[in-house]
Formats: C-alpha cells, sequence, structure tokens
C-alpha cells in the first residue's frame, strides 16, 4: 500500500463509506491534502482523524458534538462528556469487544513500533466491522432466520475474510464509486453508462446468489430497499440509499426495454 491512499482506499482500509469520508470532511472534521490532478490523498494524520471520529462517534457523541472537540479553540469537554455518562455506561459491553485490540496496538507502540497506514487503518476498520456487526444485530433478526444468517455468515467469511480488503471487495468499493460520480452528475438511469453500472453490479451479486440462493438475496434487497427505516451512525450499509435507488431505478428501466 503506497504512502497516500485515494479515497476509495482509504474508504475500504478503514471500513466506512466513500461518502462518510466526504461528510465528515464538509463538516470540517477531515482536510484531506489534494494532488496535482484535484483529487484526495489520504495520509496517517488523515487517518488519525477517521479513528478519533469514530471512536467518538462509539462513545455516543454526535458530529456536531465531536466538530466542537476536534476544531473549536476551548472545548468545554466536561460538559460533553457528561452528557454521555449514562449512554456510555449501557454501551459498555460493546466497547469491550474492541478493547482487545486496542490494547494489542498499544502493545506494539509501548515497545517502540510506529504502527504504519496500513496497520493503524486495519485497527480502525477491524473496530469499525466489530461495532457494526453488533449494532446491526437487530436489523438482521427482523429479516432473516437464524438459518439464513449462518447462510450470510459464510458468505462473509468467504468474500469479506476482513484480515485485509480482497479484490472482490475491490470491486464492490470501485462500483460503488462509480454510481455516486454518476448520481453526483444526474445522469439518467437509462443511459448507457447506467446500464453498464447496473451489469457489473448483477455480476458481483452472482457469487453471493450462488452461496446464500435467490430468495436470500431478495430477502437483502429488501432490507437494503428499506435502510432509511434502520440506518443510522450506528447502523451502517455499505452504500447510500441513493446508490441502491440508482441500481433499482437502472434494472426498471432495463425491464421497461426488454
Amino acid at each position: 500500500m503506497s504512502a497516500l491512499l485515494t479515497i476509495g482506499e482509504m474508504a475500504t482500509a478503514c471500513g466506512v463509506s466513500i461518502r462518510r469520508l466526504r461528510h465528515f470532511e464538509a463538516l470540517g472534521l477531515l482536510a484531506p491534502r489534494r494532488g496535482e490532478n484535484g483529487r484526495r490523498a489520504y495520509g496517517k494524520d488523515d487517518a488519525l482523524a477517521v479513528g478519533r471520529i469514530l471512536m467518538l462517534q462509539r462513545a455516543g457523541f454526535r458530529l456536531r458534538q465531536i466538530s466542537e472537540l476536534m476544531t473549536s479553540p476551548s472545548p468545554d469537554p466536561a460538559g460533553l462528556v457528561d452528557g454521555q455518562i449514562l449512554y456510555i455506561e449501557q454501551r459498555v459491553k460493546a466497547l469491550a469487544l474492541a478493547l482487545d485490540q486496542l490494547r494489542a496496538a498499544r502493545a506494539l507502540l509501548s515497545d517502540g513500533v510506529d504502527l504504519d497506514l496500513p496497520g493503524l487503518c486495519s485497527i480502525i476498520r477491524q473496530g469499525q466491522n466489530v461495532m457494526n456487526t453488533r449494532n446491526m444485530k437487530p436489523v438482521i433478526d427482523h429479516y432473516f432466520t437464524p438459518d439464513e444468517q449462518q447462510k450470510w455468515h459464510e458468505a462473509g467469511r468467504r468474500f469479506f475474510p476482513g484480515e485485509a480488503p480482497t479484490e472482490y471487495e475491490d470491486r464492490w468499493v470501485a462500483v460503488i464509486a462509480r454510481i455516486e460520480n454518476a448520481i453526483a452528475r444526474n445522469e439518467s438511469p437509462e443511459r448507457p453508462e447506467a446500464q453498464l453500472l447496473l451489469e457489473e453490479w448483477l455480476a458481483l451479486l452472482e457469487p453471493l446468489e450462488q452461496v446464500m440462493g435467490t430468495e436470500m438475496l431478495q430477502k437483502t434487497g429488501r432490507m437494503y430497499a428499506e435502510m432509511d427505516q434502520w440506518r443510522n451512525a450506528d447502523r451502517q450499509a455499505p452504500f447510500s440509499p441513493e446508490v441502491f435507488a440508482f441500481v433499482q431505478a437502472a434494472a426498471r428501466a432495463k425491464h421497461g426495454r426488454s
């Protein structure tokens, strides 16, 4: 991995969406440098900032409060902390799940080992995965039976092992980024470019369907179609509602012509 990461690489490395990174930047929480081509470039300081933002969010702070803590010259952390004590006490068990990993990282630092950018991003990503899995449990229970959840688990181990982004994950990140760009340009779902993006999306679903089955894939589609009902700061989908709506519109356009 290079010393600097693109926005897509940073999102994958830290286990967050591209949209979320851009939102942090819009709030002034991140300030990635720009390359000669004008594209964002993220380094170790940016990864540290992302890690701090996510840890504060997991502790119950809202982005407005985090912005005050990180950007105000004279914040009032005592007042903010007092307002979150009860919430944090309720989340002790969840936070404990990430504690072992943080202790391991601290032990490395105590031994004089300087975590490089990939190592730092790995810690952030794994912490995100632990918390998102726990927070998503009520949603998964709502849509899937225990047997179906086992199929999800098997598919996850195969396609999203978590140690490092696989080629399959990279392909998902790339197509989601291109869809976001198409949305930003107000690209019509009927246009050839949108139809090509739909074909890429469907091709990536094929191996998942082979493992989980058509019915499971349909249930998963319904879960994501209804993500506005459960998605929040603690429950993150791998893509935004706008991205999923674009794919659905492209599929309707395709079937309308066939």
